[in-house]
């Protein structure tokens, strides 16, 4: 890219709206917060083989129901987060806008093989992805240190 394309390029970028992007990144169903059941299940699966349960196992025998859990407990924060973006040999700095959920909780209803994997298993494999995998963005598995959560009995 010549430096008159460069500085084109500069101009023409559209400037960032923190609200619109912070709110954009949320998911919002039914006027709540919610996030993607399937984010719980991919942090199970990678998580499966520090104990010895294969991904294949996980995937087949292991099902958290409905499409989104809705987020409860406090409102989400807008967190200003410093990216890096573009080729691996030329990043560049950039700001992302996300939601932070402090204390939250949320209920999720599991269905799974017995045949496949027992309740113990099951439930180490929740508590062992939520503290070393997590989910959502800036998560323990992205080197992040947001995203974890823990298993309650209830």
């Amino acid at each position: 890219m010549t430096k008159e394309e460069k500085k084109l390029a500069k101009q023409n970028r559209t400037k960032k709206d923190p609200e619109r992007d912070f709110n954009e990144a949320r998911y919002i169903i039914n006027g709540k917060d919610c996030f993607p059941t399937i984010s719980v299940k991919k942090a199970m699966v990678d998580t499966g083989a520090a104990l010895g349960i294969s991904r294949v196992v996980i995937r087949q025998a292991v099902f958290v129901l409905g499409d989104y859990f809705e987020i409860k407990g406090g409102k989400p924060v807008r967190r200003e987060d410093t990216v890096r973006v573009g080729p691996f040999n030329n990043r560049q700095a950039d700001l992302r806008y996300r939601p932070e959920y402090a204390n939250w909780s949320a209920d999720l209803i599991f269905r799974y093989r017995t045949d496949m994997i027992d309740e113990d298993q099951l439930l180490a494999l929740l508590e062992n992805a939520g503290f070393s995998v997590g989910i959502g963005e800036w998560r323990p598995q992205k080197d992040g240190q947001f995203g974890t959560f823990e298993v309650v009995a209830g």
